[in-house]
């Protein structure tokens, strides 16, 4: 960061290479260098820091995709070809990192060719793991267990499943006719017609035996009616 003395306090070089003008005493950390910590990065450690080897970082793979775009994406600057990244995958693991009690040196490597398509499939990008290309993979890659040869996943953070979207008529949820939809024509027919019967029977055999089946004609009319009804209620 620099050096201390009595006659010229703080300085960030070496007291041979002190102008005139820099000969006053200095007391303040702006005229310091930045600290640069183990592995060469001048971040903030949040504790202890992995050192990197030879100034190697932690090479994290990526997917390149058009869909699913939500879980992990790739945007590429138009001027400067720089890419960024977003997407809910990305953020647990930036999250992540940010538990971490120490700072993690990382860059990520994106799985494409020369197109900035997709150099394969998700295996074949795990597969980097065992060649050595990337050190680690990011992204919506799902746990199976071919893969689990040659790769540990870490834990899940997202359920899988599949879901199914139906259409709804609203009209037919509130029509009061709609227990008869699964019923066909003729069979409607046929019961309508075997409640009629049943009620004309009941009336034929009753009637000279019993008072409440008597009366006028209307009223007559009115008794198979209402037995085919209480047939019905019965039935339900």
């Amino acid at each position: 960061m620099g050096y201390w003395t009595t006659k010229h306090g703080l300085r960030d070089n070496v007291l041979n290479n002190i102008t005139k003008q820099e000969k006053r005493y200095s007391s303040f950390m702006h005229d310091l260098k930045p600290p640069t910590w183990p592995g060469g990065t001048q971040q903030l450690p949040l504790g202890w820091v992995i050192p990197a080897v030879k100034g190697k970082k932690m090479k994290i793979g990526v997917p390149v995709k058009d869909g699913f775009t939500e879980l992990f994406k790739i945007e590429w600057d138009a001027c400067t070809g720089v890419p960024t990244y977003s997407g809910f995958s990305y953020d647990v693991f930036q999250e992540v990192l940010r538990k971490l009690p120490f700072a993690l040196p990382h860059e990520f490597k994106p799985f494409m060719n020369a197109s900035r398509q997709s150099a394969g499939s998700y295996d074949d990008m795990l597969c980097q793991i065992k060649l050595h290309e990337v050190d680690v993979v990011v992204g919506d890659t799902t746990i199976v267990a071919n893969q689990s040869d040659y790769v540990d996943f870490a834990l899940p953070y997202s359920e899988s499943g599949v879901a199914m979207l139906v259409e709804v008529k609203d009209d037919l949820r509130r029509n009061m006719w709609i227990f008869l939809k699964p019923l066909k024509w003729n069979l409607r027919l046929i019961t309508g017609v075997a409640f009629v019967f049943t009620g004309l029977v009941v009336w034929v055999l009753k009637r000279c035996k019993n008072e409440d089946f008597n009366g006028s004609r209307s009223e007559q009319l009115g008794v198979p009616g209402e037995v085919c009804n209480s047939s019905m209620r019965i039935a339900a």
